[in-house]
């Protein structure tokens, strides 16, 4: 019994020694230190950035990176609710100024 519970105790060490060599120490959460912790995660990083480019320029989206959605300001009308554009003076719906 205590060879299992040594053994358990074991595996635990090891995967967290296997965290740090992997990721070093503020990578872990050994050391906090979020700069310290940015370094040792860049290669990480631009590895899964690598693949997602890859996922986005195999399927045809890579043309629209850049270009940010559009940016529309509604007004909501206080006696009906309904949403109006930004520059209405009177609500679309019920009539209602603004």
């Amino acid at each position: 019994m205590f060879r299992a519970i040594g053994g358990f105790v074991l595996i635990g060490v090891g995967q967290f020694i296997r965290s740090i060599g992997a990721c070093g120490l503020a990578g872990s959460g050994v050391i906090l230190d979020p700069k310290q912790a940015r370094d040792d995660l860049k290669p990480y990083s631009k590895m899964a950035g690598g693949m997602l480019g890859d996922a986005l320029e195999a399927s045809d989206l890579s043309e629209h990176l850049g270009k940010g959605p559009e940016r529309v300001v509604m007004i909501k009308c206080s006696d009906c609710g309904k949403l109006n554009e930004e520059d209405s003076k009177f609500c679309q719906e019920c009539g209602g100024e603004f």
